[in-house]
């Protein structure tokens, strides 16, 4: 083989070298990903230390084995992974995101706010950082902030039901009864099984008099959650002021049941 030949040959195989190595890093991060989302934890570690062992610069792959690493229990590492990404490249996003819940999690509010401030200002188009933001200032008593955040992560993703939940919820808080129900409302047409909602709705509801909208929405709970001792409680209520007595007896003696202390003394007063 001449010269000219034989660096060409070497050329076309460290190009082929080259995409094969790059190819098996994205196959790891593909598998890891998949067995992360099918709660496999332990096999999508192996998967990433070996995308990280095949490219040690590649911060997605640091980024996804530090999410897999709090899910097995080990935060220290899943900080480390984090700082490695971002250490690779400080303009990465996610790491930053990924970082401040574990930070908050550890209960470091302060250092979680400022990696979640910095993820929005990397990529403001991403939903996920307000939407915790959001949260945390709820937890730091900030409801009007909380509010903001969350309306932002709705704004970028109209389909976010958590969102609406828990918008719905501080809404709840501040006393605005009709932004709650609506957020609760659109909550519910993404994600029709959250039985949690509808017993936040059915409170509301009965709190303003729709003894019969309440009444829906606590059946709904049970429905989807038989084991919610306080729905059977507040169901009661509602069926009491409907003139059941019986209906209401009935959900009052199963809450009573559960341990609920307050049925207890509402039943010696009504259900004889």
């Amino acid at each position: 083989m001449n010269t000219i030949l034989r660096i060409f040959f070497f050329f076309l195989l460290s190009l082929s070298l080259s995409h094969t190595h790059a190819q098996s890093v994205s196959d790891y991060i593909k598998s890891g990903t998949t067995k992360f989302d099918k709660s496999d934890y332990k096999g999508a570690l192996k998967d990433l230390n070996k995308a990280v062992e095949t490219d040690p610069n590649n911060t997605e792959a640091y980024n996804l084995r530090a999410q897999i690493s709090v899910k097995l229990g080990d935060k220290v590492g899943a900080i480390q992974d984090c700082n490695k990404a971002l250490e690779r490249d400080p303009n990465y996003a996610p790491a930053y995101f990924t970082r401040g819940m574990i930070k908050e999690d550890l209960g470091d509010n302060k250092a979680a706010m400022a990696d979640y401030n910095k993820s929005i200002e990397l990529n403001s188009a991403f939903e996920k950082p307000y939407y915790v933001r959001g949260v945390l200032k709820y937890n730091l008593n900030d409801k009007q902030g909380a509010i903001q955040d969350l309306s932002k992560a709705i704004d970028l993703n109209p389909n976010y039901s958590l969102a609406y939940k828990s918008r719905g919820a501080v809404k709840n808080e501040l006393k605005d009864n009709a932004g709650a129900i609506q957020d609760y409302t659109k909550a519910l047409e993404l994600n029709p099984k959250d039985d949690f909602v509808y017993y936040s709705r059915g409170l509301i509801r009965a709190k303003l008099g729709d003894n019969p909208g309440a009444l829906e929405d606590f059946d709904k709970t049970i429905q989807l959650y038989p084991d919610n001792e306080s729905a059977y409680y507040e169901r009661g209520n509602v069926k009491f002021k409907l003139k059941d007595q019986k209906g209401a007896c009935d959900d009052w003696f199963k809450a009573r049941e559960a341990g609920i202390p307050q049925a207890e003394e509402i039943m010696r007063k009504y259900c004889k």
